[in-house]
């Protein structure tokens, strides 16, 4: 298997993962793990939904980035391609939320998206600067 057909494998497994974890139904009482502290309760699923899709943008890049030697090949069109569809993707799961037993639609949720997939387009662009 090709080295950018594994990436690409793995950026599709990530996106899988992270669409099955927003739409899965939630719990009745909606508690934490109690392995989060206290003090991060209030934004933990903040944070999750900020490093899912940071992550997710991060695996998107490098399967569609060709490595040529010392060189990656970069195209700006695919970059503005990969955060437009994960702000879309963001969007239409919390959207999708409001058909979820025991999930809200958290206009909050769609900002920390957002964040996550913005904050790894600022790595990548500072990574090849």
């Amino acid at each position: 298997m090709s080295s950018i057909r594994a990436k690409q494998i793995q950026a599709l497994a990530w996106a899988v993962l992270t669409t099955v974890a927003l739409v899965l139904p939630g719990r009745p009482d909606d508690e934490l793990p109690g392995w989060i502290p206290e003090s991060l309760e209030p934004i933990a699923d903040k944070l999750v939904h900020t490093l899912l899709f940071f992550v997710l943008v991060i695996l998107l890049h490098r399967a569609v980035t060709q490595e040529t030697g010392t060189q990656e090949s970069r195209s700006r069109g695919w970059f503005l391609s990969i955060l437009v569809s994960t702000g879309i993707l963001v969007v239409v799961l919390e959207i999708a939320q409001l058909w979820v037993p025991h999930r809200m639609f958290e206009p909050l949720d769609i900002l920390a998206g957002l964040a996550g997939a913005l904050a790894a387009g600022v790595v990548i662009v500072a990574k090849y600067r």
